[in-house]
């Protein structure tokens, strides 16, 4: 097995500069820490407020989960390829690059999943969400803005370091 000439290079091969570098580590981080922020709640709600299985909240979070878990599986194998790649040796580049191929398409499962439940369900989750009035306020307030714009400028500073560490 001969190792790709690209697997050699201080950065990935579609990387030009630093900036760019860090770019790409802030949104690959950030949609994996955000992803797995909220599958966390969603899966969280499954076991804290049980409902019965065909009922439309547990169909909505079940897609939510199911569309959640695929983006996972997509997103971490390349965070992890991206982030590491500076510290990893061009043997391990190349196996993650093989896994994170896979894994692209095993994203497709828990993704059908979702999709299939989305038509079998549309008309029930549709008719639940007519209801009037809607009863929550849905704008947001500071209160609730603060930690995930926080948790934001954490993932920026530490994509910037990341990028610039060498």
């Amino acid at each position: 097995m001969s190792i790709p000439q690209a697997y050699f290079e201080a950065t990935p091969p579609s990387i030009d500069g630093p900036w760019l570098y860090a770019f790409s580590i802030f949104g690959l981080l950030g949609a994996a820490l955000l992803t797995a922020e909220w599958l966390w709640r969603t899966v969280w709600a499954i076991f804290e407020k049980p409902s019965p299985m065909c009922h439309p909240i547990s169909v909505a979070r079940a897609i939510w989960a199911l569309v959640l878990g695929a983006m996972m599986i997509y997103i971490l194998p390349d965070v992890l390829l991206t982030i590491m790649w500076t510290d990893i040796a061009a043997e391990q580049r190349y196996q993650l690059s093989r896994a994170n191929r896979l894994l692209d398409g095993v994203a497709i499962f828990p993704f059908f999943g979702a999709w299939l439940l989305g038509i079998v369900s549309a008309s029930v989750i549709e008719f639940q969400l007519e209801r009037r009035p809607i009863p929550v306020d849905l704008w947001p307030t500071w209160q609730r803005l603060r930690r995930p714009l926080a948790i934001g400028a954490i993932i920026l500073t530490m994509s910037i370091v990341i990028a610039f560490r060498r």
